[in-house]
C-alpha cells in the first residue's frame, strides 16, 4: 500500500491506484445501514439572492439567482474558496461561471456554474456542474478528503449529513476528478 498522504497532488495514475485502494475496502463498509440525521426546530427564512458574474467564455455580464439563509453569503465566493482548498493540495481547480448564450452554444456541456479539475497526466479540465440554488459542497469535501489521502470510505463518510453507499462515493470521486478505472482493474 502506497503512503499518499505525503504527497502534495497525485497524478492521473496515483490517483486510480488512490481508488482502486479505497475499492478494497468496500468489504468492511457498511452499505445499506440507517444513518441518523438531526434537524433544527428552530424556523429559517429563506432568501433569494442575485448575483452579477463575468462569463469565463464570452466575459459579457450575466446574473444569476441563488437562495441562502445567510444575508452575507455569496455562493460563487464559497465555491471559489473551495476550489483553493484543492490547489493548496497541488490540483489545477477552479470556477467558471457562464452566461445563458454560451451555455445555450455549448450544447449542454455548460451550466451556469462549473467545478474544474486537471492533475498530472490529464490533458483536459474535468467540469462538473455546481448547484446554483445554494452552496452544497458535500460531494466536493468527499474527493477533498480522498485528495488528502483518506482512503476508506468510513472516513470519506464522517461528519457529512448523508450517509452515501460506496457504489455512490465511487460515482462521485470519478464524477468530479474524471479519474475512472479501466474494466477489470477496480476491486469491487
Amino acid at each position: 500500500m502506497k503512503n499518499y498522504k505525503k504527497m502534495m497532488a497525485m497524478s492521473k495514475s496515483e490517483l486510480e491506484d488512490a481508488l482502486k485502494e479505497l475499492q478494497g475496502t468496500k468489504s468492511t463498509y457498511p452499505d445499506g445501514d440507517t444513518f441518523a440525521m438531526c434537524y433544527s426546530i428552530m424556523p429559517m427564512t429563506r432568501i433569494t439572492k442575485s448575483l452579477t458574474f463575468k462569463c469565463s467564455k464570452c466575459m459579457e455580464y450575466d446574473q444569476m439567482t441563488f437562495y441562502t439563509y445567510n444575508e452575507d453569503e455569496n455562493i460563487i465566493t464559497n465555491y471559489k474558496q473551495l476550489a483553493k482548498e484543492y490547489t493548496k493540495l497541488g490540483y489545477d481547480a477552479k470556477i467558471q461561471h457562464f452566461c445563458d448564450s454560451c451555455i445555450d452554444e455549448s450544447n449542454g456541456k455548460l451550466s451556469t456554474l462549473m467545478f474544474l479539475f486537471k492533475t498530472k497526466g490529464m490533458n483536459d479540465y474535468t467540469y462538473t456542474e455546481l448547484d446554483t440554488d445554494s452552496y452544497s459542497d458535500d460531494e466536493y469535501q468527499i474527493v477533498l478528503k480522498f485528495l488528502q489521502g483518506r482512503f476508506s470510505y468510513d472516513e470519506l463518510n464522517k461528519t457529512l449529513r448523508y450517509a452515501y453507499s460506496s457504489n455512490e462515493l465511487n460515482d462521485i470521486i470519478e464524477r468530479i476528478t474524471g479519474i475512472k478505472l479501466p474494466i477489470g482493474q477496480s476491486n469491487d
